[in-house]
């Protein structure tokens, strides 16, 4: 009796094994499928102007420069936009003249519905005039994310290179032909391609937590 449980026992371990193996071999097969399918896509998308990550989704330009805005999506499709200047310059869509801070926006029909973040009393329709949607344009990257299985995109500060996660022991780094550096001292920038497997001339593949200070 005590054999049969005991064997019992040493099965269930070895299956347990197995479905941990292979849900962390799975796991890092995102990149993989990535790779072979999706990179060329992704590149000739818009998702290579932003940083993006669940909590604070699209951000377009550096926090600290005068060129940035953010996007967050919400359940129900409609949009926050922080940095509603340079948001209205670079769409043509003169949501500054409702809110220089923050605004949420929602599609009606061929209108925009403007409403204050801190007053949910006040809310403007403007017209549409352009022939897309803002609304619908990041909602169509977010579908993208989805697609590609993204969990984050990191744009380096001080390289053009970009960090795309597909979870904590996962990630690829874009490198295209002609580094640009914004920093007069490039040997510190050689860490981002330490413990990295080069999969070609412009894509580095990690599996491991080395480089998740991407800053």
């Amino acid at each position: 009796m005590r054999n049969i449980v005991t064997l019992i026992l040493v099965v269930l371990i070895i299956s347990l094994t197995n479905c941990t193996s292979n849900s962390g071999k799975d796991e890092s097969l995102i990149s993989e499928k990535f790779y072979k399918k999706h990179k060329d896509s992704f590149l000739k998308s818009d998702l290579t102007q932003f940083d993006y990550n669940p909590r604070t989704s699209f951000t377009y330009g550096n926090i600290d420069s005068s060129n940035y805005y953010r996007v967050l999506i919400f359940r129900d499709s409609s949009i926050r936009i922080f940095g509603t200047g340079v948001f209205s310059e670079l769409f043509n869509v003169p949501i500054n003249n409702f809110s220089e801070r923050d605004v949420i926006v929602s599609k009606s029909e061929t209108n925009y519905m403007l409403t204050d973040p801190y007053d949910d009393k006040k809310v403007k329709i403007i017209e549409n005039t352009a022939d897309s949607n803002v609304v619908d344009y990041f909602l169509d990257l977010e579908k993208l994310i989805l697609k590609y299985q993204i969990l984050e995109i990191d744009k380096h500060p001080q390289v053009n290179t970009l960090k795309i996660v597909f979870s904590d022991n996962d990630y690829l780094i874009y490198k295209p032909d002609s580094l640009v550096f914004k920093s007069s001292n490039k040997e510190f920038m050689k860490y981002l391609f330490e413990n990295g497997k080069e999969i070609d001339k412009n894509w580095i593949h990690f599996t491991d937590k080395t480089n998740t200070d991407y800053y």
